[in-house]
């Protein structure tokens, strides 16, 4: 694409100025962000990057009641005659919802005679902004057909997941697919009796800085009580993941060791081993690690990290052969990639580890939108559906880790609807082998007499994933 202009929208708010500085360059067959250089020179906003080839724009432009997901347009090529940005960030939503749902038409999924008709109206709408370009209050009036399309994704997105979930158990009957939630703590009654209900698996992350405050200086009753509670439930459980680079969880006596990759590398397998041999006549699946692909932690280079993860499968297989094992990766849209210093986007990190024979059962997909370190920019639950989608190429069964921002939030993507939606999309795919379910904290929630404050496991489920744990899952 090279160099590419825009006219910006004419009325801007605070919230807009600050989602114009998150504006980039999209490209690559896994539709990945790249490095993207901007200025702005007489009204005009230019965006540029190295490779001249046509490619998407995209940004979180902030919508009325939906935070700021994030919109992409349709592929544009360079030109000298600026785009319109919220012209083409609108054309490419409403270009991504026809094609989709074309598609799901085509295997045999209904779109609904009111759906269409919203569909249609929104498309005449667009159409008419187009042949009035830069009219007053058209700032406004694009905003709204935005945040209708946007609504409009995840409604269809839950009508086909739903669909699809019916056909699939219409054909083979209650699915295997795991239910799970994550817990790193101990739950109170409450939680222990939803998990029974609406759960079929429990996945338990240890948090080494509190198993190993001081080197080899051990303390196992907290999680070892976890565990316990969890085997007993009768359900599918798992450990991990057990080094998490995105997370807070390195005790403090290891940070001290940054960027001495030999010395990490011993301690990092060193902890894995511990916590296999503790734990593996109970428990057979893992997941070794999360992170890696993207997060700068402990001043590793990129690929010291893709080393690291490596070595770490390679003690996960030789401490427990018959173990099944998994790997996290966060911010799987790759909005990491927009920084110079990453060349591996979560497709090619997980492709790069299989391509070198180090071999995983499941890759888990870490769906958070948010503003730390970890999280995504949010999205539609449509881009949900075309990212495990993209992974099903690898050939490995996909996890997905789901996380519901926290209620009464500012955050943006603060939309708890598209996180159930996302939660369902999951769990109706062939290529998903198991969906958990992952609360923030909640502020507006009162935790109860010897709860954990600002614990998530304390926070209540949505009732739809107990009615389609029910009516789907085994």
């Amino acid at each position: 694409m090279g160099t590419v202009s825009f006219f910006p929208p004419e009325t801007i708010s605070p919230e807009g100025i600050r989602a114009l500085k998150q504006v980039c360059l999209v490209g690559g067959y896994d539709l990945t962000p790249v490095p993207t250089r901007s200025r702005t020179d007489g009204g005009k906003l230019f965006l540029s990057k190295e490779a001249n080839e046509s490619g998407y724009v995209q940004m979180p432009w902030p919508l009325p009641g939906l935070g700021s997901p994030l919109s992409m347009s349709s592929t544009l090529r360079e030109r000298s005659e600026p785009y319109h940005l919220l012209i083409e960030l609108t054309r490419g939503t409403l270009n991504q919802i026809r094609t989709q749902t074309a598609e799901w038409e085509a295997i045999g999924l209904t779109l609904a005679a009111t759906d269409r008709e919203e569909l249609r109206a929104a498309s005449a709408l667009f159409g008419s902004e187009v042949l009035e370009l830069r009219s007053s209050g058209q700032t406004e009036r694009l905003t709204a057909l935005l945040a209708r399309a946007h609504r409009f994704a995840d409604g269809v997105s839950r009508v086909f997941a739903e669909q699809l979930l019916m056909t699939r158990v219409g054909e083979t009957g209650k699915l295997k697919t795991a239910f799970g939630r994550r817990f790193t703590t101990l739950p109170n009654e409450t939680t222990r009796k939803e998990v029974q209900e609406k759960f079929t698996a429990i996945r338990l992350t240890p948090e080494w800085r509190m198993i190993e405050p001081t080197e080899a200086g051990y303390n196992w009753t907290r999680f070892d009580e976890l565990v316990d509670w969890a085997i007993g439930t009768g359900h599918s459980v798992s450990i991990g993941p057990i080094i998490d680079l995105a997370g807070d969880s390195l005790p403090e006596w290891v940070r001290q060791w940054a960027g001495d990759l030999p010395s990490l590398t011993a301690f990092f397998c060193d902890f894995l081993e511990t916590v296999i041999r503790r734990y593996q006549d109970r428990v057979e699946s893992w997941q070794v690690f999360h992170g890696f692909n993207h997060c700068d932690a402990m001043s590793l280079s990129e690929d010291e990290r893709l080393r690291l993860a490596a070595r770490l499968l390679e003690a996960a297989r030789g401490t427990a052969p018959d173990g099944l094992w998994t790997i996290g990766v966060a911010q799987p849209w790759g909005d990491y990639m927009i920084t110079e210093a990453h060349t591996y986007s979560p497709l090619v990190f997980a492709d790069t580890l299989l391509r070198a024979g180090f071999g995983f059962a499941t890759i888990e997909l870490e769906l958070r939108p948010g503003i730390g370190r970890r999280d995504s920019i949010p999205r539609n639950a449509l881009e949900t559906y075309r990212l495990l989608a993209l992974f099903e190429v690898l050939g490995v069964p996909i996890e997905v880790g789901v996380w519901r921002p926290p209620g009464g939030s500012e955050l943006p993507g603060s939309n708890p609807d598209w996180a159930v939606t996302s939660f369902v999309m999951a769990a109706s795919l062939p290529q998903v082998k198991g969906v958990y379910w992952n609360n923030q904290y909640d502020p507006t929630t009162t935790p109860s007499p010897g709860d954990t404050p600002l614990s998530p496991e304390f926070v209540p489920t949505p009732p739809l994933i107990g009615d389609i744990r029910k009516l789907y899952i085994v």
